[in-house]
């Protein structure tokens, strides 16, 4: 079965197509990766991996959006916040949907080791410079990438091929 390009909660909201980047290593002589064959056990993980980027980029809308929040974004004003708006909040959390998803799938299988954290936290800096990038290098959610990024991969060691989340 070939790989199709996936739709994700980013793709639903601003109509993007994200790559697939993430499923064939670059090394140094690689060019850019072309879709693969992939087995039931890495869709099954791709799967899963949205859905927990997913749950992560949810919860960080869902937080900003809830109101009321006295001096903080909310959905009826900025709070004592001068350069934070709703849109912006929006546009940062949605802009680490891949972050997430990067972060489950390094996690996949593996047992919490300063090897894993070290992977997760470049990760993460790769994740922050993109969330920069989308506001304008105004800081949204750089402790909120740590956060759910170490929960994401903490759930994702514990998820096998035949968990079900919804």
């Amino acid at each position: 079965m070939l790989l199709s390009a996936t739709t994700s909660l980013k793709d639903k909201v601003t109509g993007e197509k994200l790559t697939q980047k993430y499923l064939t290593p670059k090394g140094p002589t690689q060019k850019d990766p072309t879709p693969k064959e992939l087995t039931q056990k890495e869709l099954t993980q791709k799967g899963l991996a949205s859905k927990l980027a997913a749950f992560a980029v949810d919860s960080l809308l869902e937080e900003v959006r809830l109101t009321p929040k006295p001096g903080l974004v909310d959905s009826h004003n900025n709070g004592s916040h001068h350069d934070l708006t709703l849109r912006l909040m929006e546009s940062s959390a949605l802009s680490l949907e891949e972050t997430f998803f990067e972060m489950a799938m390094a996690s996949f299988e593996k047992r919490p080791t300063r090897h894993l954290r070290e992977r997760l936290a470049a990760i993460g800096r790769h994740g922050e410079q993109q969330m920069l990038a989308a506001t304008g290098q105004v800081n949204t959610h750089k402790g909120a990438i740590w956060v759910l990024g170490l929960l994401t991969g903490a759930a994702a060691i514990h998820l096998t091929p035949t968990s079900r989340i919804s």
